[in-house]
């Protein structure tokens, strides 16, 4: 399998730490991401050195880490709130940066909380001085921030499109780039490779998960549709996108058997190598 596929181990959320890295190696992945929770790998976060030690073991690298939700509501009109999840979503840097990540994704708003377009101007404003704060502690410790674009789900808000996004992260330096979430794209509607043209050399994270439709965001084994998905793996060969390709699955769309979900996308990411996905290394 090429190595540019990895997983979220959000797909093994509850499962202790040496199982869950079992299971993402004898499936044939070497790459994951980590979401900073205490459920993940036995609050990885709080365990920086033994998780690095256990990855290393299992031969797995930590391509991107995700923040906690707490962390994702940095355009909340409450300063104290928004102080809040700036705090919060910088907890987990350092320890990002000692299992070895690279990159971090980080969302600009809340995905459950509707903006006017009246208010959507100040709710920029947030937003962006939410991530000037944030990029700034990623940076101390050699962290790249990766801005996702976040599905609207009936609530109409900012950075939802990667037009949006980069309209965000212009003028902040080349360390900050977008996180391409393929299964948001679809659920507002979108096609993720035009998206993924789109952000070309700013991107830095992608994020593989499907939905039943438009709307919902269900983060489900990405099997539907399988000509638009062939598409987005060519477009990020096309526009020489050498960053991670995360599968990021809800353990509900497992149906109960993990082992099996881990299977399915490992047949995904032989079939996407095949399509023109290289060998990559970590930036």
């Amino acid at each position: 399998m090429s190595s540019i596929y990895g997983v979220s181990l959000s797909l093994l959320a509850g499962i202790g730490r040496g199982e869950a890295l079992a299971m993402v190696a004898a499936a044939g992945f070497r790459e994951v991401e980590l979401p900073a929770g205490s459920e993940v790998l036995g609050n990885w976060v709080a365990a920086p050195a033994a998780t690095r030690r256990a990855l290393d073991a299992a031969g797995l690298l930590v391509r991107s880490v995700h923040t906690a939700p707490d962390g994702w509501l940095n355009a909340d009109p409450d300063e104290a709130v928004r102080l809040g999840s700036v705090r919060a979503a910088c907890a987990c840097l350092r320890a990002a940066a000692e299992v070895g990540a690279r990159t971090v994704v980080w969302h600009a708003n809340y995905h459950g909380t509707a903006v006017p377009a009246d208010l959507q101007p100040a709710s920029r404003a947030l937003s962006r001085d939410s991530l000037a704060a944030f990029a700034a502690r990623a940076w101390e410790l050699g962290l790249r921030v990766a801005v996702e674009n976040t599905p609207q789900i009936g609530n109409p808000r900012p950075f939802t499109t990667v037009e949006d996004v980069l309209r965000l992260i212009a003028g902040f330096g080349p360390e900050v780039g977008v996180c391409l979430d393929a299964g948001h794209s679809r659920a507002n509607g979108l096609d993720p490779a035009d998206e993924a043209r789109l952000a070309g050399g700013r991107l830095f994270a992608v994020h593989l998960q499907d939905n039943p439709g438009p709307g919902p965001d269900c983060h489900l084994v990405p099997e539907r549709d399988m000509a638009g998905w062939d598409r987005l793996a060519a477009t990020l060969d096309e526009i020489g996108y050498s960053g991670g390709r995360m599968f990021e699955i809800h353990p509900a769309a497992a149906e109960g058997d993990r082992a099996a979900a881990l299977a399915r996308l490992a047949a995904l990411a032989g079939r996407w190598a095949t399509v023109g996905g290289r060998r990559s290394e970590l930036p």
